[in-house]
């Protein structure tokens, strides 16, 4: 179905915005011309994700009151410890905080109610700022580091033109972290990103924007959470998201994100990655929350010898709806992508889970495979799997693709049950080895741990 909204905000209510935030000429600019691009954009339409539903109206006019309400960005608590922040954040940023090793940075941000600004805290390694790492609220790095942010936002990596709710974003962005690694700086601990809203927050424009030098190197792992809540004013909160990964010629990243939003959230997330030359973006994904979740991934492989692997884990139960969409996009020669996902679907759950993987002409002795499986738990959950390879080059090295979806096998579960083991252990053994040959590409203990946690937890809950 497409549906239309009437936009009900002048370039006045943008620009006083900005004007509050202190905002340079230009990036209100794109603020506007972002509005003017969400009005004129119609709805996406994907295929067995029904939008209809989406009150976009209400959505404006929750919009138009926070522009017009907000105050001017706060600014970043600089901590003297990692875990320096008091009873008055929320207990699970409290948890993240922990345990951040030396040689590391984290920054979380906490979005309350639109008429109170994002209370954002950071803490930095002194060795890693004298290395020339820069990790910033995005407000600041527009008033300290504009030249990198004119350049990198929402130009190449996920511009406003890329649907309309990237639109929405580019004009409304609220909350955000921008990493700049320098030439050379390869980093052993990694970064931590940590996104709260609150439950009763209507809207949330959250945007991370990861610059790589040449050669270097760094593991991000960002959280995005929320309590299960009620729905905002009779709306269901909406939560328009961007990630813009620029690799520079022969850097890595491991990217790790981890979405547990609540289950009243209605999130539209794109994340992509534009990869210069011999440089590496690994993907480490896990989508578990929100009511209804559109999550798009990408990586450019633009530059000759760029490579690019992802690692999907998902979980949907109840009535929540997952739809992912993860690409590679083949333009340089001698290019590599790898795709493993796996997913779980319990309750009432619908899960949609894509791959599309285009190895353009002249993309010459590329190489590119996906693989994705979905484990059935309930007879009324519902799962799809569709893998696609588009080859327009002769030369390549390999394409291919597999995909399936499927029930527990009823003799496994007899087998455990036999043994003794009751029936929701026996399961949750199954869903274990299930996802163990994705988890194990995993290299970080700490995410494989999180990651069946959290597994656990849902499994629980059933």
């Amino acid at each position: 179905m497409n549906v239309q909204s009437t936009l009900a905000i002048e370039r006045s209510v943008i620009e006083a915005y900005g004007a509050r935030r202190a905002e340079p000429s230009w990036m209100v600019e794109r603020r506007a011309e972002a509005l003017r691009l969400f009005e004129e954009t119609p709805m996406p339409r994907w295929d067995r994700t029904d939008l209809s539903g989406l009150d976009m109206e209400a959505y404006v006019q929750a919009l138009r009151r926070a522009l017009e309400s907000a105050p001017a960005a706060a600014p970043v608590v600089d901590l003297a410890s990692p875990d320096g922040v008091d009873g008055s954040w929320p207990a699970a940023v409290v948890q993240e905080l922990r345990g951040i090793p030396a040689g590391s940075a984290v920054i979380a941000h906490v979005a309350a109610g639109i008429e109170a600004p994002v209370r954002s805290a950071r803490w930095v390694d002194p060795e890693l700022a004298r290395r020339g790492v820069r990790l910033m609220s995005l407000s600041e790095a527009v008033a300290r580091m504009p030249d990198l942010v004119r350049a990198h936002f929402m130009t190449r990596a996920v511009p406003a033109s890329q649907g309309k709710f990237m639109a929405l974003h580019g004009a409304a962005w609220d909350v955000g972290t921008v990493l700049l690694v320098p030439r050379g700086v390869q980093l052993e601990q990694p970064i931590q990103i940590v996104t709260w809203m609150d439950a009763a927050r209507p809207l949330l424009f959250p945007h991370t924007l990861i610059v790589l030098e040449d050669e270097a190197r760094v593991t991000v792992v960002e959280s995005q959470m929320s309590a299960d809540g009620e729905t905002a004013g009779g709306v269901r909160p909406l939560v328009a998201g961007a990630v813009e990964i620029v690799a520079g010629p022969g850097s890595r990243i491991d990217y790790v994100a981890l979405q547990t939003w609540g289950t009243h959230v209605q999130s539209f997330t794109n994340r992509r990655a534009v990869q210069d030359r011999d440089s590496q973006v690994e993907w480490i994904l896990g989508e578990f929350g929100c009511g209804l979740t559109r999550g798009e991934f990408e990586s450019a492989l633009e530059g000759s010898g760029a490579s690019s692997h992802t690692v999907l884990v998902f979980f949907a139960d109840g009535q929540q709806h997952l739809d992912l969409l993860n690409s590679m996009d083949h333009r340089g020669t001698h290019t590599e992508s790898d795709i493993a996902a796996r997913g779980v679907l319990n309750g009432q759950a619908r899960g949609i889970y894509r791959a599309v993987t285009h190895i353009h002409s002249g993309a010459r002795e590329s190489g590119a495979y996906q693989k994705g499986n979905i484990l059935v738990l309930s007879p009324d959950a519902r799962a799809d799997a569709n893998p696609s390879v588009v080859v327009e080059e002769s030369e390549v090295q390999r394409a291919g693709h597999a995909a399936t979806v499927g029930q527990v096998d009823r003799e496994q579960l007899f087998y455990l049950m036999s043994r003794g083991i009751p029936e929701k252990v026996a399961i949750a053994l199954i869903v274990e080895g299930f996802l163990r040959p994705v988890l194990d590409r995993i290299p970080s203990a700490a995410v494989q741990e999180r990651i069946r946690g959290i597994v656990s937890a849902k499994l629980g809950a059933a």
